[in-house]
């Protein structure tokens, strides 16, 4: 059985190759990719002809009375379908990167082409739904159009894979879909331009569909979500990134080193009030958040509530305001590894638990 396989994979791939080396199609198409401004419409007519020229020496090749009992058998089927289908997959993922990388260049952008990795799935569908047939003769009509179907996908997947890093990236991504020919009334209902992300049907065939599937990242802008800012590139947008994580880390260890200062010198705490520290901790990244034991847990700092700030080595400030105060008013705790917990009053000045509240040590949070 593996030899008969072998046989008929080479011998297959022997009449496709000779059949694309004179094909005036491939060869027009494959022109047409070597020059700038080529689209996903090239790709898509690239792949449809090589599925159409693997059909069609796959149909010369396997005949029913060259297989045994005149069925193709599962385990025959699966040695010689996986490595064609792959083979032609791979084919058109390859030329539909080449596309995807032009396109890139030409708006701009540092990005280059993702290749998606063949649809294992879908081809075992094929192929168990081929040598699920009592006769080969039977079956025959699978090595047609759903091969060449199958290919395209290739197609279609490129797209969708570098449209969704596009996306992750900043851009705005939009898909178009395009039918052509005496098409259906369901693919002229699928028909149009969408922003991404897309409804997967957006991608799907039917058998005999030629519709094209487009993606174009435009002018290469790409948007930050968050601010709403605009770059021509992704080398630009990539570049702000590195400077503001840079003026982030500096203004961390400013905050580092005002909190480490405040340790060191408590009476710092009387240059601001609760709310100021807060904001400027909130403004320096550091994570300011509320109480997580006592009376006043998880209640926001706006809402009556106090906040804790970590930094460096276990280092905790807490502030803790009048309402529900063990200690006569308002105060700081202090915790950091070396020196313990302290408890101050808002100038500053270190609080005897011992004496300032029965529950001193309790309201720890």
């Amino acid at each position: 059985m593996a030899d008969l396989a072998k046989d008929l994979v080479n011998a297959i791939q022997k009449a496709f190759t000779r059949k694309a080396k004179t094909d005036t199609v491939i060869a027009g198409i494959r022109k047409e990719l070597e020059r700038e401004g080529v689209s996903y419409r090239e790709a898509e007519e690239y792949a449809a002809r090589i599925g159409e020229l693997l059909s069609q020496a796959m149909q010369e090749i396997i005949t029913p009375d060259g297989l045994p009992g005149g069925k193709m058998a599962a385990e025959l089927a699966e040695e010689i379908l996986r490595p064609l289908l792959r083979q032609n997959y791979e084919e058109a993922a390859r030329v539909a990167a080449q596309v995807q990388n032009s396109l890139n260049r030409h708006a701009g952008l540092g990005l280059k082409a993702l290749q998606p990795s063949p649809n294992e799935n879908r081809a075992t569908g094929l192929i168990n739904k081929i040598s699920s047939y009592d006769s080969y003769e039977k079956a025959e009509w699978l090595t047609g159009e759903p091969v060449v179907n199958y290919t395209q996908s290739a197609v279609e997947d490129t797209i969708r894979t570098n449209a969704d890093a596009h996306f992750k990236a900043g851009l705005s991504p939009k898909i178009k879909r395009i039918a052509t020919g005496n098409c259906c009334k369901w693919c002229r209902s699928l028909a149009g331009t969408y922003d991404y992300p897309v409804p997967r049907e957006i991608y799907r065939r039917h058998e005999n569909c030629r519709c094209l599937v487009l993606y174009d990242p435009g002018d290469g802008k790409v948007q930050n979500a968050h601010t709403k800012a605009t770059y021509r590139s992704q080398q630009e947008a990539e570049r702000e990134y590195r400077i503001n994580l840079v003026k982030q880390f500096e203004q961390k260890q400013q905050a580092e080193e005002t909190l480490n200062r405040i340790v060191r010198n408590p009476e710092t705490l009387a240059d601001g009030t609760p709310e100021e520290w807060e904001k400027a901790f909130e403004r320096a990244g550091l994570t300011v958040s509320p109480l997580k034991k006592g009376q006043l847990k998880d209640i926001p700092f706006e809402q009556g509530g106090g906040w804790k700030v970590n930094f460096g080595d276990g280092g905790i400030i807490q502030y803790h305001p009048e309402e529900k105060s063990h200690h006569q008013g308002a105060y700081y705790k202090i915790s950091t590894g070396r020196g313990g917990k302290h408890w101050y009053n808002l100038e500053g000045k270190e609080i005897d638990v011992k004496t300032s509240g029965k529950a001193g040590k309790q309201i720890i949070s």
